[in-house]
């Protein structure tokens, strides 16, 4: 049976003795055991989470005396959320190294196998590259950028125009650290405009651009940024390639449409880019506010949600299901 107390390994039994001790201040186990209709065995078996919890103390004379609950149950509460908001920064850790884990996959597969016949192109030949695969392959295009392809490389205005017309669907992951660029915000809003799903990260862990099943163009770096790029056609390398947009782009962040989403959304939004450590002045860019309105809104939200920082604001929202 859960109990209020269950988070600290106190089920049923123990609840009932800690309000017994509650209501009957300063007794022995025999004492508690006649009021419950317990044995003294019983009594102390019930009370040892209660005492590991520092619920309740056992005096050198055999008495129960419980401590004031609102201090032990405050202290028992704070110290889970620090442990919750370490496992969470844990899990994030965890999530970014999936990128790292594909990476050493692919080594892996390589090394196994026969090499897979790839493409190489460099500089200049990069843009005839990849205006061959859009014109050449089926199905949605899913990119992870570092930054603004108009920006970049301009030429590719024209081909993702080109795309968006024939019917096909663009899905593209920018890093947060590029909204905090006035001229690189705008061409992500242009290209929102033109009908390309975007969303944000922390971080993408490569540049690359995924046509459909087909084939894929990727920087050679990996992790880094450099002028030569891999064109891949193996489909087992596409369809990794596919699954690490897809976790990229799971838990990303959506860029809408200017004044699109409702007050929920943006404050849903503005509770995501606090979460990946985005300052004001970027939050504010991607939200199309004041400087000033987003400070409010954060210092409302802190208020709301008892938070006396912007960390401990987002862990909070996040436990209470608000992102």
């Amino acid at each position: 049976m859960i109990t209020p107390l269950t988070p600290w390994g106190v089920d049923d039994r123990g609840d009932l003795l800690y309000r017994a001790i509650l209501r009957h201040p300063q007794r022995t186990a025999d004492e508690l055991g006649r009021i419950l209709g317990w044995t003294p065995t019983e009594i102390n078996e019930a009370a040892r989470p209660l005492l590991r919890a520092r619920l309740v103390r056992l005096t050198d004379v055999g008495v129960y005396i419980a401590a004031p609950p609102n201090a032990a149950i405050d202290s028992l509460v704070a110290a889970e959320q620090v442990r919750l908001a370490q496992r969470h920064q844990q899990v994030l850790a965890a999530r970014a190294a999936a990128a790292d884990f594909v990476s050493e996959h692919l080594s892996g597969q390589a090394e196994r196998w026969s090499p897979v016949p790839m493409d190489v192109v460099t500089g200049a030949e990069v843009p005839g590259a990849i205006e061959d695969l859009a014109r050449t392959t089926k199905g949605d295009v899913c990119s992870l950028v570092r930054r603004s392809r108009i920006t970049r490389h301009p030429y590719l205005t024209q081909v993702g125009r080109f795309l968006l017309k024939s019917g096909r669907s663009m899905r593209t992951v920018y890093p947060i650290a590029l909204l905090a660029d006035a001229e690189e915000l705008a061409a992500v809003r242009l290209w929102v405009s033109q009908g390309e799903q975007a969303r944000i990260a922390p971080a993408v862990p490569t540049r690359m651009i995924v046509f459909g099943t087909e084939a894929a163009i990727i920087d050679v770096t990996y992790d880094q940024e450099s002028e030569t790029d891999l064109v891949v056609r193996s489909p087992v390398l596409v369809a990794a390639l596919r699954e690490l947009f897809g976790q990229v782009w799971t838990h990303s962040v959506a860029v809408s449409k200017a004044d699109a989403d409702s007050a929920h959304d943006e404050r849903k939004r503005l509770i995501e880019l606090l979460a990946f450590g985005a300052k004001d002045e970027t939050v504010a860019r991607h939200l199309g506010m004041s400087l000033r309105t987003v400070r409010r809104r954060v210092a409302d939200l802190m208020d709301e949600l008892g938070a006396t920082t912007r960390f401990q604001a987002g862990m909070e929202a996040v436990r209470r299901g608000w992102a």
